[in-house]
């Protein structure tokens, strides 16, 4: 995904306003050390993050506990793909749809790693499967596509996506 012009942009920013207010909320419980703007994102780096991911986007701010891996083009571009899909999704829906697809994971579909690209990360560094909750997190639709454009950029299909 391309960054969006800057009118889009801005209107999408009004637009999902209420989520980049309750990302600020949660930066107060994530105890923030260091903030930064940067290509239409404030990055705050935190002491932890609920999951333990890399990275996690709420809103128009992206919290990070590691500056190497804020720094890693693949995340740039991926939690970037999280903004775009909250502003089409509205700040009302994205949310609570992401939390539904989530549970609905874990307590139906219970995703194997064999049902899905190897691109998605249902694996540990060992080849064995990772816990379910992870598993459930990385099925979610919005993380599928996602990682799917974050993995397409890496293989070159996606020069100049935004965030890179």
């Amino acid at each position: 995904m391309k960054r969006p012009p800057l009118i889009l942009y801005l209107l999408g920013a009004l637009w999902i306003l209420p989520l980049t207010l309750a990302g600020a909320v949660l930066a107060l419980i994530y105890v923030p050390i260091g903030v930064r703007w940067s290509d239409g994102l404030l990055e705050i780096r935190t002491l932890w993050i609920i999951g333990s991911p890399g990275a996690q986007t709420i809103g128009l701010i992206m919290f990070y506990t590691d500056p190497e891996e804020r720094d890693r083009p693949r995340l740039r571009v991926h939690e970037r793909v999280h903004v775009i899909q909250s502003m089409l999704w509205s700040p009302f829906a994205f949310a609570p749809a992401w939390l539904l697809h989530w549970a609905v994971n874990v307590m139906i579909v219970r995703p194997k790693p064999e049902d899905y690209p190897d691109y998605l990360p249902m694996r540990d560094r060992h080849g064995n499967p990772e816990p379910l909750w992870w598993r459930a997190y990385a099925a979610i639709c919005w993380e599928r596509q996602a990682y799917r454009i974050d993995h397409e950029f890496a293989e070159g299909k996606r020069p100049g996506a935004w965030g890179s």
